[in-house]
């Protein structure tokens, strides 16, 4: 990622992030992965996400979304598969206006999975929505540690469980310390 921020939050935590940056722009938000049909799933606000504040894997680079303004296209990446088919890619590569956000989130209720949010995009609009990003993230996460933010819901957790940096399976000197 060219342009990023990293934190940890829960998910009371990304609830006002969300709120607060959809409250200005709308958008929408397409779980980044590949698919066996071109027609995706898109959701009008992240708050939908049934696991928002829940981490799947252990890992933060497990599950993302691609967001974009409401208004502009979805482009969708065919590739055509070695063993005959094809596949659908949700990613940057083809939405260059676009943002990518791992929201993180607790897993097996003993670690808490930081999240990012960034952009390989060098364009006006994926800037600017990552600066909105970028703002609310800081404005609702008060405390610092390097170049983590943390929410103030999350910071409850922090003498309960390990803040991940990378994954579950990293060694505690890799964990988040204050």
């Amino acid at each position: 990622m060219a342009n990023e921020i990293y934190f940890f939050t829960t998910k009371v935590d990304l609830v006002q992030i969300i709120q607060n940056v959809e409250e200005n722009i709308k958008l929408k938000y397409i779980e980044t992965n590949s698919y066996d049909s071109n027609i995706i799933k898109t959701i009008n606000s992240l708050e939908e996400y049934e696991n928002l504040g829940i981490n799947l894997s252990g890992d933060h680079q497990s599950e993302s979304f691609l967001v974009l303004k409401w208004e502009d296209p979805l482009n969708i990446r065919e590739v055509k598969q070695t063993n005959g088919g094809v596949k659908y890619y949700v990613d940057q590569m083809e939405n260059e206006n676009s943002i990518i956000i791992w929201p993180g989130g607790v897993y097996k209720n003993k670690y808490l999975i930081c999240g990012h949010v960034g952009t390989i995009s060098n364009t006006l609009e994926s800037k600017s929505l990552l600066n909105m990003f970028k703002r609310n993230i800081k404005k609702e996460c008060n405390k610092k540690a390097g170049r983590y933010f943390i929410g103030n819901d999350a910071m409850k957790l922090f003498d309960q469980i390990r803040f991940i940096t990378i994954n579950v399976n990293q060694s505690e000197e890799y964990d988040l310390k204050l």
